[in-house]
């Protein structure tokens, strides 16, 4: 990051990224920190599935992907260490965004969409 700081600043709109550096490297710093340990925190979640249901369905995927951000890939390597093959639909995306696309149906009201996603 450093580097594309140094890079961009002679340019007019980021000519702050030099005023700005020690807080755009905290951050990022924080941000990867973060990040590491949400892929940490679903490696633990994955395993402690697989080891109940040796098995993941495309709903599970969905869901944890959903849940934790765990990509299908890293799932599917993650499953594969413990001999368990996952199969990722090659539109498993386009699932994602097509369900978040249904909106939501109110309980106990039939057919009536919430306004809340």
């Amino acid at each position: 990051m450093e580097e594309m700081i140094d890079y961009w600043r002679g340019q007019y709109v980021y000519s702050n990224f030099i005023k700005h550096r020690d807080y755009i490297l905290d951050v990022l710093s924080n941000e990867i920190k973060k990040y590491v340990e949400t892929l940490d925190r679903g490696v633990r979640i994955v395993d402690k599935i697989i080891k109940k249901k040796r098995s993941l369905g495309i709903d599970d995927l969905v869901r944890i992907y959903d849940s934790h951000g765990i990509p299908p890939e890293m799932i599917a390597n993650r499953a594969k260490e413990h001999g368990v093959e996952i199969s990722i639909p090659h539109d498993f995306y386009s699932l994602v965004a097509k369900k978040h696309g249904q909106p939501k149906r109110c309980k106990n009201i039939v057919n009536i969409p919430c306004l809340v996603k």
